[in-house]
């Protein structure tokens, strides 16, 4: 596909994928994945972006003037102006977006997956899925894809955005999908800080890698677990019970006998027929029981290590300094479309 040329139903212009050809046919389909030096040519992204000033002349006038405080980002090889910014926007180049890929590609945490350029370049992604791991199927048909997803705009109107996902980005609709889908993504703005947020979110990120391979055997262990009303009932009436004290002086007492019955009429249809416990595997054979686990108190104990080290790393993060570039997604704008 060549520069300029872009449908509207996908709006696709160059990109890659791994093993399974996207839906509109369009990009090179790999048998394996690629290096990052590979797939940067292979998405087309092979190329960089600049600010330009941008002037303008007044009625009646034929001298240009500067517009102050917007510029516009012009496409280097294309020749395109892909949209304006203001003063403060830093581009992020495509040769760097990969480049934070690398280390983790490097040392075999990561295998690049998809990547392209949508809207003639003016928003771009990157997406790779955990090396080594297969989806994670838990229990019968719920299976947990492991993608880790880059994606921004080069025009200024989406922030970038970046982490766990588990839709496969192909087009312009499944990039949507993702950001909509994406209430774990970091958001980074394009700022002078914005090199200094993407080394602190690699660290997250992989750490978040760790914790999933990890928590993928807690989640098989608590899906074999049955449960049949009795356990619903006493699991239940424990969660809704109050703490008095600490440690050993910790006295709990459960609802009442009113309360209590109140309490379960309303959690118990939840139990029975929430959401996935029609999925195979789910229900045990046995009516009133579903594979569901009433207390995680038995953990075997090499799987309980994960729950500290998933408590601990939360404990550990330190408070979201609003003056950073990089902050939680519940804080940055929605992504237009």
């Amino acid at each position: 596909m060549r520069p300029g040329r872009c449908s509207m139903a996908h709006e696709v212009q160059t990109m890659f994928s791994v093993g399974v050809a996207p839906w509109h046919g369009l990009g090179h389909v790999l048998d394996r994945a690629p290096s990052v030096a590979e797939a940067i040519k292979l998405a087309g992204l092979d190329w960089t972006v600049s600010l330009r000033p941008m002037w303008t002349t007044l009625e009646g006038g034929s001298t240009p003037i500067p517009v102050p405080g917007q510029r516009a980002v012009f496409r280097d090889d294309a020749g395109t102006i892909l949209g304006t910014v203001g003063d403060d926007f830093v581009p992020l180049q495509n040769a760097d977006a990969f480049g934070w890929f690398e280390p983790l590609v490097a040392e075999g945490a990561l295998e690049l997956e998809t990547a392209g350029a949508l809207r003639e370049g003016r928003r771009v992604w990157i997406m790779a899925r955990l090396a080594g791991v297969d989806p994670a199927e838990i229990v019968g048909s719920d299976v947990v894809e492991p993608f880790v997803l880059m994606a921004h705009g080069h025009e200024g109107s989406l922030a970038l955005r970046l982490g766990f996902n588990a839709v496969r980005t192909v087009c312009a609709n499944t990039l949507a999908a993702a950001l909509d889908d994406g209430d774990g993504l970091l958001c980074i703005r394009h700022t002078a800080g914005m090199s200094d947020a993407l080394e602190r979110a690699r660290r997250v990120v992989a750490r978040q890698i760790e914790i999933f391979r990890d928590s993928a055997a807690a989640w098989r262990h608590l899906a074999s677990r049955t449960c049949d009303d009795a356990a619903f009932t006493a699991y239940a009436l424990r969660v809704f019970a109050q703490v008095r004290g600490e440690g050993e002086r910790a006295e709990e007492t459960g609802p009442g006998a009113q309360t209590g019955r109140r309490l379960l009429e309303q959690v118990r249809p939840l139990f029975e027929t929430g959401a996935g416990n029609d999925a195979a595997g789910v229900r045990a054979a046995s009516p009133g029981q579903a594979a569901w686990s009433p207390a995680p108190l038995t953990l075997p104990a090499p799987l309980i290590g994960v729950t500290e080290s998933v408590t601990a790393s939360v404990a550990d993060t330190p408070a979201v300094n609003t003056s950073s570039p990089i902050h939680e997604v519940s804080s940055c704008p929605a992504a237009p479309a």
